[in-house]
Order: structure tokens, then C-alpha cells, then sequence
């Protein structure tokens, strides 16, 4: 598994006691066991983006994210074969779209400026000629 952590500090604790108890899982009634545990952290005023992405990647193998790029809202993931993964989150709508090329190969969005608890819009857009340049 590959975490890359978008402008964030990382770092994994196990076992640890001080400051704070940390890295730790119980095993059984009062027993634990040290366990690596990840700890991402950002220092920021107002509203901040904490994001990071977790690829299933084999051991000994190549992760074939070649870059993580964040513009306000929206993170493109950046792949070795130039293929483009990017997510958005604002105004209660989702957005995931994959640009093959500049051009959008698949492409939703859910929601809308108010959900209001009821049932989600689904728009498929790659079927459009949109396309997305990072």
C-alpha cells in the first residue's frame, strides 16, 4: 500500500507512551501490542484541505502515481501512463473525472447546491466533449 499524503507531515508511531499514547491496539481485556499507526498532521488558519491518497500498490512494486496537485478544491492525481484521476468536493457536489489524453474517459458528479437529505443526482459527462487541462 502507497499513502502519499498531500502537503501534509507524515509520520508512523508504534508503541509510543508520551506525549500522548499512541500506536497501540488491544489485543485482548487490558493486553496491547505496539501497531504501526499513521499520523498526518497540517498547520493552517481557516478552512484547510487534508487530503492524501491511499494506492494499492504490491510489494517491491513501482507506485504509478507521478504527482499529486491541489488548486483550491480539486486534487488531480497525476499517473505514469499520463492518464489524470481528479476529485472535487464544493458546494454539497461531488466530481471524480479520469482524462485520457485531455480528453474526459469517465466522469461523474453527485449532488447539487443543496441535497437536502433527499435522493442524489448522478451525471455521467463522458460522453461530452468536455475536456480538462492541469
Amino acid at each position: 500500500m502507497t499513502i502519499l499524503p498531500l502537503g501534509l507531515a507524515a509520520k508512523v508511531i508504534s508503541g509510543q507512551e508520551k506525549p500522548v499514547v499512541q500506536g497501540w491496539m488491544r489485543t485482548s481485556g487490558y493486553d496491547v501490542r505496539p501497531l504501526p499507526t499513521a499520523i498526518f498532521a497540517k498547520e493552517a488558519s481557516g478552512p484547510a484541505v487534508m487530503a492524501y491518497v491511499l494506492y494499492p500498490t504490491a510489494e517491491g512494486a513501482k507506485c504509478p502515481i507521478t504527482s499529486i496537485e491541489q488548486s483550491g478544491t480539486e486534487i488531480a492525481v497525476h499517473f505514469s501512463d499520463g492518464r489524470v484521476d481528479s476529485f472535487r468536493l464544493a458546494d454539497y457536489q461531488a466530481a471524480y473525472t479520469r482524462t485520457e489524453g485531455g480528453k474526459v474517459a469517465k466522469s461523474v458528479t453527485i449532488g447539487g447546491k443543496s441535497h437536502g437529505g433527499g435522493v442524489l443526482e448522478l451525471k455521467d459527462l463522458s460522453k461530452t466533449d468536455l475536456a480538462h487541462h492541469f
